[in-house]
């Protein structure tokens, strides 16, 4: 192989090599900016990671809160039922009590309607005379 035959395989050589290394520089460049990539993505991913888990247990914590509140609600509910059931009985008492002593009353009236009757009817046989002048 001649001098000039061995120069230009070499310089073909050292084009490739050249060529490949610029190659290699850009490959090497382009995987760089694609590892600064995918760390964004990674850090974007655990942000939102760390969101979702905060929503996760703020919704848990509602759910939870709620369900006390709610548990409370019913159990006011429950013994406002019962107290007014308690109510109703005592109206119903009170009631009755009442009915009773307007009957008593009305008793009491006629009585003493009756009274009075016999009273005017003395007073009038007396001829308007006191009880001590007779």
């Amino acid at each position: 192989m001649e001098q000039s035959e061995f120069d230009r395989k070499i310089e073909v050589i050292t084009g490739i090599l050249a060529n490949l290394s610029v190659k290699h520089q850009l490959h090497e460049e382009h995987m760089k900016d694609w590892d600064e990539r995918m760390d964004r993505a990674e850090r974007r991913m655990m942000r939102v990671e760390n969101v979702l888990k905060l929503a996760i247990r703020a919704g848990r914590r509602e759910r939870r809160e709620w369900r006390e509140k709610y548990a409370a609600l019913v159990d006011t509910q429950m013994r406002s039922e019962a107290k007014l059931e308690r109510v109703e009985e005592a109206q119903a008492r009170t009631e009755e009590t009442m009915n009773s002593l307007a009957e008593g009353q009305a008793r009491s009236d006629r009585k003493f309607e009756a009274f009075m009757d016999a009273v005017r009817r003395d007073v009038e046989r007396r001829g308007g005379r006191r009880s001590e002048d007779a």
